[in-house]
């Protein structure tokens, strides 16, 4: 086995040896009941990348002591966990084999006693999604005007009337039925 290309780390703290890792991947199937007591499914939902990770921190690295040659790192270490858990910010867990970022601290456990060389720090993450809003501006053109930002049940009425399809007869049925 050859030597470690570089530590695992979670945003600017390396940690000296990791003694267990367990990466875990779940999914929700939702089912919905119907006729006769059957459940039928459509969807899987996947939940976010969860990482339960025992880290191991000493005042003397021996892997990586020219990166670390301070002697009080484990409470300099310690105290960089705990705000890094109170911050409620994302960080970057990198792995000798893999990169998981958007990573949030959901538990940390540090050991209090502060006069040990080395401590067992056992902390999980959770991965957030990053979304964005996207907003689009729906144009239409209705007997040679053009308008915009109508609503869409405007627009539906507007176009099916226009149309004389299939479509504008099924609307019309179904405005219809909501008029009785």
């Amino acid at each position: 086995m050859g030597k470690p290309v570089a530590p695992t780390s979670l945003g600017n703290i390396e940690f000296d040896a990791v003694i267990s890792f367990t990466e875990t991947l779940a999914s929700d199937i939702p089912d919905y009941p119907v006729e006769k007591g059957a459940y039928v499914s459509d969807s899987i939902l996947k939940k976010p990348v969860e990482v339960e990770l025992v880290a191991l921190i000493t005042n003397m690295p021996v892997t990586w002591r020219d990166r670390h040659p301070t002697s009080n790192r484990v409470e300099t270490v310690k105290q960089q966990l705990r705000e890094m858990y109170l911050s409620g910010e994302l960080f970057t867990l990198t792995r000798p084999d893999k990169i998981y970022k958007n990573m949030g601290i959901t538990n940390l456990t540090i050991p209090k006693d502060s006069k040990l060389n080395a401590i067992e720090v056992t902390m999980n993450l959770k991965q957030v999604t990053i979304t964005s809003v996207k907003t689009v501006d729906i144009s239409y053109m209705y007997g040679g005007n053009t308008g915009s930002s109508g609503s869409l049940s405007t627009i539906v009425e507007q176009v099916t009337q226009k149309a004389g399809s299939i479509l504008s007869k099924v609307f019309g049925w179904v405005k219809g039925i909501f008029k009785k």
